[in-house]
């Protein structure tokens, strides 16, 4: 592996087989992984280097397969992950329960995470009653109520996630999306389409309505990347992955909430590694 600072010239001397550290003298075989998200001028830089269009087969598909299992050990990372995002939440709920300002509370959070090892942390906040969410940027020195909040933390490299609602009022909105969550928790077990889990979800959720964020996102695999792609409607839950599940409802009107999950699906359906608080 090498820095990608000149990646063009990097694959044009790994295709000539001058570089160095090609140790065989086959000719290399181009694949291409994530080719949607790259820049124009790399992509053509890229093709004018092999000479081919278009210049490799693309392998994003496949790998994606491939990483529907994760490794024994790749589990066990996640696992640790959701133990920091639990500690992370609890210093949440504590900070909200002592009606503690928004940054504060948000503060306590990343700081309990950082201190339980995560490399890395980031946070969304709502101050529209949980109609929208933005970056944790600016002081808020107010109490948000209720206080809707997503968190991830990285350890080792891999993501978690969680969608957090606190409010010392109950919301009915947000009882319904927890009832909701709980039924596809449940559900979630190896062969289940995530289509089944989505309509679950909507009836759960009634009289209200989807949140507008993850209206047609109601979950993704954990994993390396942070943004893991909504999966196909149609597509099914494998044994062997750690999935993130949220449920938003909304009134369309003052409330609005939005929970999450983190199961680990195995063949006698899931273990809970995170619920929403």
């Amino acid at each position: 592996t090498m820095p990608l600072r000149a990646p063009a010239e990097i694959v044009r001397r790994w295709v000539d087989g001058t570089d160095d550290s090609t140790a065989s003298s086959a000719q290399p075989r181009v694949v291409v992984i994530g080719g949607e998200a790259m820049r124009g001028a790399l992509y053509k830089a890229l093709t004018e280097v092999v000479g081919v269009q278009p210049f490799a087969p693309d392998a994003t598909l496949w790998l994606r397969e491939i990483m529907q299992h994760s490794r024994p050990v790749e589990l066990q990372l996640m696992r640790r992950g959701c133990a920091i995002l639990t500690a992370a939440t609890q210093a949440l709920e504590h900070a909200a329960a002592n009606r503690a300002h928004a940054s504060a509370a948000m503060l306590a959070a990343e700081s309990a995470a950082r201190r339980a090892g995560a490399q890395d942390v980031r946070t969304l906040l709502s101050l529209d009653g949980g109609r929208t969410l933005r970056p944790f940027e600016q002081l808020v020195e107010r109490i948000v109520e209720p206080l809707q909040a997503y968190l991830a933390v990285r350890f080792a490299g891999y993501w978690v996630e969680g969608f957090v609602h606190l409010s010392a009022a109950p919301q009915p909105v947000a009882g319904r999306a927890r009832d909701a969550l709980a039924t596809v928790i449940a559900n979630a077990r190896p062969g289940v389409k995530w289509r089944e889990l989505h309509e679950l979800a909507s009836a759960g959720i009634q009289p209200f309505g989807a949140h507008a964020m993850v209206e047609r996102a109601i979950g993704s695999r954990a994993g390396l990347s942070l943004v893991e792609l909504p999966p196909d409607d149609n597509a099914t839950l494998q044994a062997g992955s750690i999935y993130s599940l949220r449920v938003g409802a909304s009134d369309q009107s003052a409330q609005h909430a939005i929970v999450s999950a983190l199961v680990q699906v195995h063949d006698q359906g899931n273990d809970l590694l995170w619920p929403a608080i």
